[in-house]
């Protein structure tokens, strides 16, 4: 990077330092990812054991995620997470080709939409441990969840005509031990039949943790884009959305500063999903 590009960028950090917190107490108003931390985060560790989810807030639950854990009629352990989606609502998810739904689980950065599969079956193994009694000696896996750490579950609930999509951040563990998860938070897209980006926490959510919990800052300045991960590690995967869920940009580099231009795009509002040293910040940016 040239000397005078990152003087600027060594200014705009700054500035986003102090900006940013301004932005995310003004969102509100306008913002359109509702976002909700579970603090301290939910941990669910015997067997029905539960956790009800109003992804939306309407004081309804709209999914169910609990566990199960016994001895099955063949003298199995059987230790296993699974989720329920309520009537109208649906899970982005698998099948093996049989009656058996498994959830996706995403990585932070992948887009839920209506062009994923969407299951609304009862009861949807996330992640299955089979082993034998005694010992628990490894038998079958079954679930994309099975022991994952900071994944995301792409969930859709009806809302009057329209669909919300949204996530939920999650770890998951089924091993011969023991058999638990954890809600950390979860978000929707509050515009029906709009895609939402794992882990968009939108500009509320998102605005200060960048600045105070991230090591990356994001920001924009005459359609250029703007990023500084001084003390992060390893290739950065940069994504820029449009507010459809479309991916617009891919780029990566192994730099900490890297600037980029949205010149070619049409003005509007886009989400830039900066990936690196295995965590994840996304901001909105606003091109006039």
């Amino acid at each position: 990077m040239k000397k005078e590009n990152s003087t600027l960028l060594r200014k705009l950090v700054s500035y986003s330092a102090l900006a940013a917190p301004i932005i995310a107490g003004t969102t509100n108003a306008n913002g359109q990812i509702v976002y909700t931390n579970v603090e301290p985060d939910a941990v669910v560790q015997k067997n029905g054991g539960n956790y009800a989810l109003d992804l939306d807030g309407d004081s309804n639950t709209d999914f169910l995620i609990q566990i199960y854990d016994t001895i099955s009629s063949k003298n199995h352990i059987v230790r296993q997470v699974y989720a329920i989606p309520y009537p109208g609502n649906s899970i982005a998810a698998s099948t093996n080709g049989t009656s058996y739904v498994y959830p996706l689980a995403f990585n932070a950065g992948d887009v839920i939409d209506a062009k994923k599969d969407w299951s609304t079956f009862s009861s949807q193994y996330m992640a299955t441990f089979v082993g034998t009694n005694p010992g628990g000696d490894l038998l079958a896996t079954y679930g994309n969840w099975y022991n994952v750490k900071d994944k995301y579950l792409g969930l859709r609930v009806t809302a009057g005509n329209g669909l919300l999509y949204g996530w939920a951040r999650l770890d998951v563990t089924a091993n011969k031990d023991s058999v638990y998860f954890i809600v950390k938070d979860y978000a929707y897209q509050s515009i029906a039949d709009s895609g939402i980006v794992a882990g968009d926490m939108g500009p509320a959510g998102v605005g200060i943790a960048s600045v105070e919990n991230h090591h990356a800052r994001i920001f924009t300045f005459e359609k250029q884009v703007y990023i500084s991960s001084p003390s992060a590690k390893g290739t950065m995967n940069i994504q820029v959305f449009n507010l459809a869920g479309q991916q617009v940009k891919a780029l990566s580099t192994d730099k900490n500063e890297y600037q980029f231009s949205l010149a070619d795009l049409p003005g509007g509002l886009y989400l830039v999903t900066v990936g690196q040293d295995g965590a994840m910040v996304t901001r909105k940016v606003s091109l006039r």
